[in-house]
């Protein structure tokens, strides 16, 4: 299983698609350099590394079919998406920002 208690665990074995696969592997190492840019205090360094996920996340919801009817791999892909989500809120919660 990859993913923490209450990160959206999923069988990694599920993931077929390059895409998410690459997605995945970016996430990964974006996590780590977020949580040590944390305990550096260094939030332009975690905004460096979440911008990192541009392109693989792109690459996603370019290439892959998020809904599809297999049920185990959309639950997998969701749970993916879900710890990106995860991971941008460590930082920040942008849905807070007011378009004044």
């Amino acid at each position: 299983m990859v993913g923490k208690s209450g990160e959206g665990s999923f069988a990694a074995n599920l993931l077929q698609e390059k895409a998410e696969r690459e997605l995945l592997a970016a996430l990964e190492a974006a996590e780590g350099k977020v949580e040590r840019a944390l305990e550096r205090g260094d939030v332009p360094a975690g905004l460096r590394s979440l911008a990192e996920l541009a392109a693989p996340l792109d690459a996603f919801f370019t290439d892959v079919l998020v809904i599809c009817e297999d049920e185990a791999v959309r639950a997998a892909r969701l749970a993916l998406l879900a710890r990106v989500e995860k991971l941008f809120l460590r930082l920040a919660d942008v849905s807070r920002l007011s378009a004044q």
